[in-house]
């Protein structure tokens, strides 16, 4: 790949590099073992870092000089970039020879290896980079994974090799000591092209102008490119630097550097999250655009969508007051959640759909209890159904929210009649702590975020310490998707069964009818609401809704959703603040159902 980017990287390299956050410096950190009295004079390294951020990517630097000079520094390009920068000494040629030198390049990397946590950098996002000999020198350690084995680390695990304007031969200087003339190639044991493989880290090879080089320093590199292609390698890139001879090259090449990390560390986020990203088919990129102008144009509020595909992320955007990395409020979303613990813990032996609500609760009963209360069971909670003619008023911070919920009148037979409930999912996530000795955010944690690789989330809870159950869930737009993803593959993740099947067939079917919140089925002739036009009226499963298209859904207000579409093998997930829930959902229908 030869890029013509003169004009612009000579403007993008001067300008500052903006950033909130605050950075410290500490230098001369030693890092070998050895005790000889040169590694210990040169074996050092200074460490660049935010005092803010956490788990920030890791440049590995190595200075140039030919092996034989130069020394650590860490370039402004590199510094308020988010990055933590470990610039390392090493000893130099002739004073050392060429294997304690990469010997201490690999040791200064397994030292990051080793303290980089201490410095708010993340072992899971190491680059190592370097300008000449420095490029030579991660390109050796980087290749033949036996320097770094010393140290017990995998040189595989390294998230990329940066090198720039690196030698792929032999170093000159190491030739220069064998008395073998300067343009004399050779390729031994000290050359990185002996070492070419395909399972190396993603590497990006960016070279100075092919006419302002040092001799032939291009074309080595560029065949060091088409040699690792040829094997096989799979994310290797090529830059040269018009214009810019071997000294000044490195001004553009910050820039490179620092996208290809953001790149390679979306790429890490993305695999440790288990939702892999695909490019965006351009059809679905064109009515993405429909989509929001429409929401746009009838002022909905849209915060994030996040669309799967055969399991893949195959578009995402956030916006207004949503955010990628920040959890948003699900409201009832957090039922399908709760849904979710119930049916883990009847799966152990814990609870059954037919227990008594009653016998869980025999210290929090009225003085009267009606036939009807005594007859509620968890499926009734489970359906909406309990046999209340009001919804419970709730949240009473005077009164003990179960008890109350077992005071109300249950005018109806459970079973028998649907009322939106809220309250009685909270009753669900009192039942589940009780048999579990755990809160439900805690029960779900070993068995469905951490599998799910969801950070443990907030859940607001009632004044008795008891997760509220239908509401008060925080999670992230992807983590909704995963959701969405596991229950697309019936509760399997990664080859385990996290959920029961049986149970998320349930949860997902029609088990009783339905309306939307705050209104009773036989009010929908007179609102004008019909099967045909509301997706409130599909039917309802174990806290989760039917939608009209024969898809079934996670539905919280304000306009959060988790849409899982069988047919299609996809997964919408959506965050929102809007009051129109169905011109929301008519706009998914619209836009987006036809073209995943």
């Amino acid at each position: 790949m030869r890029l013509k980017i003169v004009t612009i990287f000579a403007l993008l390299w001067m300008l500052p590099a903006i950033t909130m956050a605050q950075y410290k410096q500490e230098n001369d950190i030693p890092y070998t073992e050895s005790s000889d009295a040169y590694a210990q004079e040169r074996c050092k390294l200074d460490v660049y870092y935010p005092t803010e951020l956490k788990d920030a990517p890791v440049v590995v630097w190595f200075h140039g000089g030919g092996i034989e000079g130069g020394n650590k520094h860490i370039d402004p390009q590199l510094k308020n970039s988010g990055l933590v920068v470990v610039a390392a000494n090493y000893r130099l040629l002739p004073k050392a020879p060429i294997d304690d030198i990469l010997d201490d390049a690999a040791a200064a990397v397994a030292w990051t290896y080793k303290n980089i946590g201490k410095y708010n950098g993340s072992r899971r996002k190491i680059f190592v980079a370097g300008h000449s000999a420095g490029g030579y020198l991660l390109d050796m350690i980087g290749l033949d994974k036996r320097w770094l084995a010393k140290y017990g680390v995998d040189a595989d695990s390294l998230a990329g090799l940066i090198p720039f304007s690196g030698q792929c031969i032999t170093h000159y200087n190491i030739r220069k000591q064998q008395d073998i003339p300067p343009l004399q190639a050779t390729i031994d044991q000290y050359a990185p092209l002996t070492y070419v493989r395909p399972d190396a880290p993603p590497i990006v090879i960016i070279s100075g102008d092919r006419e302002l080089e040092l001799y032939g320093r291009y074309e080595e590199q560029a065949y060091f490119w088409r040699m690792l292609k040829l094997v096989g390698h799979k994310d290797v890139t090529l830059y040269e630097m018009q214009g810019y001879d071997h000294g000044t090259m490195p001004l553009p090449a910050y820039y490179i550097l620092k996208q290809h990390i953001k790149r390679l560390t979306a790429k890490i986020k993305a695999k440790e999250t288990g939702l892999p990203r695909t490019e965006t088919p351009t059809n679905v990129a064109n009515v993405m655009e429909d989509f929001f102008q429409g929401a746009a144009n009838e002022k909905k509020d849209i915060h994030s969508v996040m669309i799967l595909k055969g399991g893949n992320v195959i578009y995402s955007r956030w916006q207004s007051k949503g955010e990628e990395n920040t959890p948003h409020v699900l409201h009832s979303v957090s039922k399908t959640f709760t849904a979710t613990a119930v049916g883990l813990a009847i799966s152990e032996g814990k609870m059954a759909l037919t227990d008594k609500v009653i016998d869980y609760f025999p210290d929090k009963l009225p003085a009267n209890v009606s036939k009807n209360l005594k007859a509620m069971t968890v499926r009734d909670l489970l359906t909406m159904s309990c046999g209340h003619d009001i919804e419970p008023s709730t949240r009473n911070a005077q009164q003990d929210w179960v008890t109350a919920f077992l005071a109300h009148p249950v005018v109806h037979k459970p079973g028998k009649f649907y009322l939106y409930n809220s309250m009685g999912t909270y009753v669900l996530s009192a039942i589940v702590q009780k048999v579990t000795g755990e809160k439900v955010v805690d029960y779900l944690d070993t068995r469905l975020f951490q599998p799910l690789r969801i950070d443990k989330p907030r859940w607001d809870e009632s004044p008795q310490g008891i997760n509220c159950g239908g509401w008060g869930l925080y999670l992230k737009t992807e983590d909704l998707a995963k959701m969405g993803q596991l229950l697309l593959q019936k509760g399997k993740w990664n080859g385990k069964q996290l959920i029961p099947a049986k149970w998320v067939a349930e949860m997902s079917k029609k088990q009783v009818e339905s309306i939307n919140p705050g209104t009773r089925i036989e009010q929908a002739a007179e609102r004008g609401m019909t099967k045909e036009t509301s997706d409130w009226m599909q039917g309802y499963g174990y806290q989760m809704w039917r939608c009209r298209p024969g898809c079934f859904r996670a539905d919280g207000a304000r306009g959060q959703y988790i849409i899982v579409v069988p047919d299609k093998d996809a997964v919408i997930a959506i965050t929102s603040d809007v009051e129109d829930l169905q011109g929301e959902l008519n706009l998914v229908w619209k836009y987006i159902l036809p073209v995943i």
